[in-house]
């Protein structure tokens, strides 16, 4: 049986209020009217409307009534911006998809009658990012695979040419032979930009869940290739306010930035990005806009200055940091738990190692760089066991409760302590080892998480893999002596005049207790003169406020700085006079801060302009700001200053080499000219209480580990006729590839190689409607080789210029879109 049916897509932007005159209400009340008379005239079978603002369900269902629609579902989106479906024939709610979805899907079935019932998704992708509306089309692929139905239509406003995706979608460079890449391990696809190529989601290891990595350095593709196209999902964390796609426990994958270079190119350094939050929390692919974005680093690099960028997840939190007597007893060859995140690292650090030659890089010249957790781990590597010779260079931006201070570190009891009581909290424990581990094994992650709660995720001092405290490490020689570091941190760490500006003695006194131990906070008081600071916001440097401010700095960072490279300097002096030490302080005044200080240097605030990217640590939607020349500027030039060291293993030559006797820092502003300063404050009481810290805590750190037991703006109409696919059109002019002014060619999307049907040129075409709010409205008809449910699972259309992008979205094998590509009309 065949049946005949007309579905229509339409965004009406924005409630169908025109924006031009939001509060005008006969021409709002016009405009919708024309909306439901154009649907009416039009005599759909099924409509999905999206930007229902300002609608519920009732008012819905009125709508639809206007087009003699009596069947209606609609799901109300956390943005305002909720979704519609209209219906002739009955209609079964199947899901909702909301959660981890910037706008949300809504799925329902269609009745025909007894025999006939399809499919229907209804969705509004995020506007931000090609990466973050793939991973929304991997929900709703994973939604729908959860369904009875085998026939499905996805409709909506899938926003494949936004004005954010300009580069991305170019159709001159979508696999085309300069993506096609063959590799030591198969054959790679990437996704061309105006600057890169860039190679996401590649598995670098398997996960078993608190064992080492599995290494895949060596694993061919399967199948002997791959399509690295978009982002592979993050580590299981907690719930924060940072931007972070969809999660999964098998999250090791790195992402792959290269600069587009002639093939006789010699080979470039490789800069490798580690991601902070704690160690409990972060991806490579967070925030919207995409922060971490290597293109957009190499799009603002000098062009004598190239690097390949790779950005890496490492597991987080509980999945991270579990020391258990029975996890060091379960290998013998592995006598040692916890510490899963630098084992991911290094684990990243050999797949770069063995593979990046096949990608232009240079193994030999591999330099690391981090911020805060990522700070941190970038110099602790230089302590880890198996860490040799996989990197030469390390910038650590903000590493907070850097490598110079005990208390950013667990001893193997504290950390005994913190994992039994997540065995407890899951009611794990047990006299039987199997049972225990078999149990936490089984736990989900959603009550690991819960049992875990919010604790700062530590590295832990074992005796064997992470044998020694840096600074004991350096001490004690086992401290990788060759390689250059840069270490420094922003102004406004902790922005104290900003966030507590009357600050008084006492109030200054609670918080100093929340960084040092009580036992030494009278001592503070004393050597800083802190009982004569003053709240009174005209009192300059003795504010209480601004003294607390430097007493942090010092405390969290600079003083750190001091104590790892002066330990240096004691154990290999003249070694380091080869210029390897470099320390610097940064101040910037960020223009789109999202919920934080705007112009304040706070902590994470200088990640945008390391990146090039407009946008904010807590950004979670499209940047509503934008950036002035200076801030350019000022980002483009710590860009090459980045990529120098990553290339040399040191900045240029006005940047002074750490001296511990000068003690002389960078100043990195957009103030003035970046210039070396001198530092001169000391550390005298936070060296006292590192030196009673470090032996309290590790005092007895030579006993082994046995004895202590650890991610189209296109509205479309879709009719169906036998033999012919309608397309019609609804575009904005809104968007940066301009208003469409004719019709162009299209390609037909489907989900699998059995189903697919060769969309072919349009037989006919006009552009015809268009009304007052930048609406252009048009159809193309195309021809089928057989009918839609014949085919089965077609799955999404595209009208435009650029190819493929709608159908990329829903569709994995990406040489068959090429196949069935459309050329131009």
């Amino acid at each position: 049986m065949t049946i005949h049916f007309k579905i229509i897509a339409y965004n009406i932007f924005e409630g169908g209020v025109d924006t031009s005159n939001p509060t005008g209400n006969e021409h709002s009340f016009n405009r919708l009217t024309a909306i439901a008379a154009f649907l009416r005239s039009l005599n759909p079978t099924l409509v999905v409307l999206t930007e229902l603002n300002g609608f519920d369900s009732v008012r819905f269902s009125d709508f639809a009534n206007q087009w003699n629609h009596q069947y209606t579902a609609f799901l109300n989106a956390s943005t305002g911006f909720h979704l519609g479906i209209s219906s002739l024939f009955p209609l079964i709610e199947l899901a909702q998809v909301k959660h981890d979805m910037h706008h949300g899907a809504l799925l329902v079935q269609v009745n025909f009658n007894d025999e006939i019932k399809i499919g229907l998704v209804a969705t509004h992708l995020n506007p931000s990012t090609a990466s973050a509306r793939t991973i929304e089309a991997k929900m709703i692929i994973d939604q729908i695979k959860k369904q009875d139905l085998k026939d499905w239509i996805i409709a909506g406003d899938l926003n494949s040419l936004s004005e954010h995706d300009a580069a991305y979608y170019q159709p001159s460079t979508k696999f085309s032979g300069t993506n096609k890449l063959r590799t030591q391990k198969g054959i790679i696809y990437g996704r061309q930009t105006h600057h890169s190529i860039e190679y996401l989601g590649i598995r670098y290891a398997k996960i078993i869940r608190w064992k080492p990595p599995i290494d895949l350095a060596s694993e061919p593709f399967p199948n002997g290739s791959f399509h690295a196209t978009s982002f592979g999902p993050c580590c299981p964390q907690a719930t924060s306010p940072i931007y972070i796609p969809k999660q999964d426990e098998q999250c090791l994958y790195l992402n792959i930035y290269k600069p587009i270079v002639s093939s006789n190119h010699s080979l470039l350094p490789v800069f490798v990005w580690i991601h902070g939050g704690g160690h409990r929390r972060g991806c490579s692919s967070q925030n919207i806009p995409l922060l971490y974005n290597g293109t957009n680093m190499i799009a603002h690099s000098p062009a004598d200055q190239t690097v390949i960028v790779i950005t890496i997840n490492y597991r987080l939190g509980v999945l991270a940091d579990m020391y258990l007597k029975e996890l060091i007893e379960e290998n013998p060859e592995w006598p040692t738990a916890g510490n899963y995140m630098y084992l991911d690292m290094l684990s990243a650090l050999r797949w770069i190692k063995k593979n990046i030659q096949d990608y232009g890089g240079d193994p030999n010249n591999i330099a690391l760089f981090g911020e805060s957790a990522g700070g941190l781990s970038v110099i602790d590597l230089g302590a880890i066991k198996g860490s040799v010779n996989l990197y030469r260079t390390a910038i650590s931006q903000s590493g907070l409760g850097s490598p110079g201070a005990y208390s950013s570190y667990y001893n193997m009891s504290h950390a005994l302590n913190y994992s039994n009581s997540v065995v407890q909290q899951l009611n794990c424990a047990n006299d039987d080892q199997d049972k225990v581990l078999l149990c936490l094994r089984n736990s989900s992650i959603e009550d690991l998480l819960t049992a875990y709660g919010n604790r700062y995720t530590r590295p832990i001092i074992d005796n064997y893999f992470f044998p020694r405290y840096p600074p004991l490490a350096i001490k004690n020689g086992m401290y990788n002596k060759d390689l250059s570091l840069i270490m420094g941190n922003n102004d406004d760490e902790i922005a104290v005049c900003y966030a507590y500006p009357d600050i008084n003695f006492n109030e200054t006194i609670a918080l100093l207790s929340q960084y040092v131990e009580e036992k030494w906070i009278s001592r503070i008081v004393d050597y800083f003169h802190l009982k004569n600071c003053s709240s009174n916001r005209t009192a300059d440097m003795n504010r209480c406020c601004a003294i607390t401010r430097l007493i942090l700095i010092d405390n969290l960072f600079d003083c750190n700085v001091h104590r790892l490279y002066d330990a240096l300097y004691l154990k290999y002096g003249s070694e380091l006079e080869q210029n390897k030490l470099f320390w610097y302080h940064l101040n910037c005044h960020p223009e789109c801060a999202v919920r934080r200080y705007k112009g304040v240097c706070v902590h994470t605030a200088e990640l945008p302009y390391v990146f090039g990217t407009v946008s904010d640590y807590l950004s979670v939607e499209p940047a509503n700001c934008t950036w002035d020349n200076s801030s350019r500027i000022f980002s483009n030039e710590i860009i090459s200053y980045w990529i120098k060291i990553a290339a040399t293993g040191r900045p240029f030559s006005q940047w002074p080499n750490y001296v511990p006797f000068t003690r002389e820092y960078f100043y990195i502003t957009p103030d003035q000219n970046f210039s070396p300063m001198t530092w001169n404050r000391n550390c005298l009481i936070f060296d006292q209480i590192e030196e009673q810290g470090v032996k309290e805590k590790f005092g007895n750190s030579s006993h082994t580990f046995k004895e202590t037991f650890l991610i189209i703006k296109i509205f479309f109409v879709v009719e169906f006729f036998p033999g012919i696919i309608r397309i019609c059109i609804d575009e904005r002019g809104d968007n940066s590839l301009g208003p469409l002014q004719t019709p162009m060619s299209s390609t037909l999307g489907i989900l699998n190689e059995s189903s697919l049907l060769e969309a072919k040129n349009p037989i006919d075409g006009k552009f015809s409607i268009s009304d007052g709010s930048r609406q252009y409205s048009g159809y193309l008809d195309f021809e089928l080789d057989r009918s839609f449910l014949n085919g089965q699972n077609i799955i999404g259309f595209q009208y435009g210029s650029c190819g493929y992008s709608t159908a990329r979205l829903f569709q994995f094998d990406q040489e068959l879109i090429s196949r069935y590509r459309v050329k131009s009309a």
